[in-house]
């Protein structure tokens, strides 16, 4: 999967992070001008400055365990001049870290990703390949995957993301 693929499908899981975010702040779904990234500081909908966003981008992006890094390049955020990163922006361009969660749980380490793995019917079902098998296993989730549907959910953002590159 090359850079920019990585980065539309990590997008999208972080947009679906925001989404909820949105929705919990301020109590409906984002209308199709309202910002993902925004400032939470404020009683409606105001989009967040670049700082603000490449912030909101590395906390979710380490939530979820994927690399912010790619993102932050797609979306052009990682032009920002030094000193209007995040310090654990600066912090990880100097290091190569990436920031983490004690809650990110690897789906290698799921019960239901054994039983997903053994499952070859479901595999030809759904046309999963080895590859994909390889990219899902290196997939971290918040809390505990508990249905087969968030697995097959997350392979279907991973396809869409490859076909529209």
């Amino acid at each position: 999967m090359s850079s920019q693929e990585y980065a539309k499908a990590a997008l999208i899981l972080i947009a679906r992070v925001q989404y909820a975010a949105f929705l919990d702040k301020f109590g409906r779904e984002p209308g199709v001008h309202d910002p993902l990234f925004f400032d939470k500081s404020k009683e409606s909908p105001v989009k967040a400055d670049h700082p603000n966003a490449c912030r909101q981008i590395l906390e979710v992006a380490g939530a979820l365990g994927v690399e912010a890094a790619p993102v932050l390049a797609f979306l052009g955020l990682d032009q920002l001049p030094q000193e209007q990163l995040p310090s654990n922006q600066n912090e990880a361009r100097e290091t190569g870290d990436r920031p983490g969660n004690p809650h990110r749980k690897p789906l290698s380490d799921s019960p239901l990703w054994t039983a997903f793995l053994a499952d070859r019917a479901l595999h030809r079902r759904e046309k999963i390949t080895s590859e994909e098998l390889q990219i899902l296993s290196g997939t971290s989730f918040l809390g505990n995957v508990t249905k087969i549907d968030e697995i097959l959910f997350v392979l279907n953002v991973i396809r869409h993301s490859q076909r529209t590159s």
